[in-house]
């Protein structure tokens, strides 16, 4: 008899240990795999595949639904889910791992747009540092440029050159004061150049001119007042000349137009204004 209830009790403490760790881990990975590898099938499938590996490791019922399962795999828990074994806890610490990696992340990048920003700021305080100089380089040009005096004489003799003291594409001399009545003689010295009267920069009333190509030209300036004129070809470089006749009543509309007037310049577009400086 009493060997019998010492059998009797063996056979009750073996099967109330259940399966071991390993068998436990083994469903576990078998279950996540299955569940892994046919992401499409149907939740209520999930679920009960679950609740079938809980069975087998004589865990609890599964509840939490198929939300749990899809986000096990999201952060690889899985076989944690399957065992129920910390499942929580590890995700937390996951999940704050991950909050922490994202504050970082968007820490470090407040702080390189912070440094791109004071960067930036110091190099538009030197851009303008440079603009107020240039500026300041300009003003004080303007005002010790030497003034054009009264040329002497009726007539007076302009050159159109490929490079004079004044720089490339040059009318020599660029600037003239004349009297009222003067005549201008425009000589072709080098090739591929003309003498034409701008439009708008000439004097009201006053006849405007247009030489032909590599050709001389004269004009008898009748009208008082301040005349612009360009260089066909070369006008983008700003070729352009300056002649005052008697006193400059349009010198505020010449100025006015000087903007409209340098959008024709791809270089040498200061020289309008240092031209007029002059008068």
């Amino acid at each position: 008899m009493n060997k019998l209830i010492l059998i009797l009790g063996s056979v009750l403490i073996i099967s109330g240990c259940g399966p071991s760790q390993e068998e436990r881990n083994r469903v576990a990975a078998v279950t996540c795999s299955i569940m892994g590898e046919t992401r499409n099938m149907d939740a209520a499938v999930r679920v009960e595949k679950m609740n079938e590996a809980r069975d087998k490791i004589g865990g609890e019922p599964f509840l939490r639904g198929d939300d749990a399962i899809k986000e096990s795999f999201e952060w690889g828990l899985c076989p944690q889910l399957v065992l129920n074994e910390n499942y929580d806890e590890t995700l937390q610490v996951l999940e704050d791992a991950e909050q922490e990696r994202k504050k970082a992340l968007e820490d470090a990048e407040q702080e390189r747009k912070r440094l791109a920003w004071q960067a930036g700021a110091e190099d538009r305080k030197i851009a303008a540092e440079k603009q107020r100089i240039y500026a300041e380089k300009k003003r004080l040009a303007f005002e010790t440029a030497e003034k054009v005096q009264l040329s002497l004489g009726s007539e007076h003799v302009v050159e159109m050159l490929n490079s004079g003291e004044g720089g490339e594409m040059i009318f020599e001399p660029p600037v003239l004061k004349v009297s009222l009545g003067d005549t201008i003689h425009f000589k072709a010295t080098d090739f591929a150049h003309n003498s034409v009267s701008m439009d708008g920069m000439i004097p009201s009333g006053a006849a405007d001119w247009a030489g032909m190509l590599s050709n001389d030209i004269s004009v008898v300036l009748d009208t008082e007042g301040v005349y612009v004129y360009q260089c066909d070809p070369h006008v983008m470089m700003a070729m352009i000349g300056v002649i005052q006749v008697g006193e400059a009543v349009n010198l505020d509309q010449i100025k006015g137009s000087i903007a409209d007037t340098k959008s024709k310049f791809i270089y040498n577009a200061e020289r309008l204004e240092n031209y007029l400086s002059r008068l």
